[in-house]
């Protein structure tokens, strides 16, 4: 008898974690950052693959063996609420946006992060459709989360070190 199909899950559920680690390692030290439509895809095949295997491993268990179907059981549930947390945390707490503007630099991906009396734009240079260079970028930061009350820009520079702060007219210190 071969393996299990809850074990033939785990193991292709763990290839793609390792890919998608080497992905992102490779991201980090490539200097670029993956777009959020990459980012959402990726954990929602990462979710769905441990909520499979979970479920596999669930319906594999024997009825007579009542203890750890119970555990598979609350197992399973743990997982999907926890699940359904981190997707109301992710809604509730904000996804940055991103758009590809034109600006006098050349092309940016401007990405917005916004929550209660908070707002940010960063812009990012362009890379593709798939990421875009995480350094050098400058912050635009506005007051009390109004993009109307511009207040400061931060400059980082290729390493990501703080650069400069250009304040807006009539903001300085």
């Amino acid at each position: 008898m071969g393996k299990s199909k809850t074990g033939k899950y785990i193991t292709i559920y763990l290839i793609f974690i390792v890919l998608v680690c080497i992905a992102a390692l490779a991201a980090y030290f490539g200097n670029v950052i993956f777009r959020q439509h990459i980012k959402l895809i990726t954990e929602f095949f990462l979710i769905e693959g441990l909520l499979a295997v979970l479920l596999t491993w669930y319906k594999e268990v024997p009825e007579e063996n009542t203890k750890l179907r119970l555990i598979a059981k609350i197992v399973l549930i743990v997982a999907v609420v926890l699940v359904i947390i981190g997707i109301l945390l992710q809604v509730f707490m904000g996804i940055p946006r991103e758009t590809v503007t034109e600006t006098s630099e050349g092309k940016k991906v401007k990405v917005e992060s916004s929550w209660i009396m908070y707002y940010e734009a960063a812009y990012h240079d362009y890379g593709n459709f798939l990421w875009y260079r995480r350094y050098p970028y400058y912050v635009e930061t506005y007051d009390d989360g109004d993009p109307g009350q511009y207040l400061y820009t931060d400059y980082y520079d290729e390493s990501g070190d703080y650069a400069d702060r250009i304040y807006a007219e009539g903001q300085e210190p």
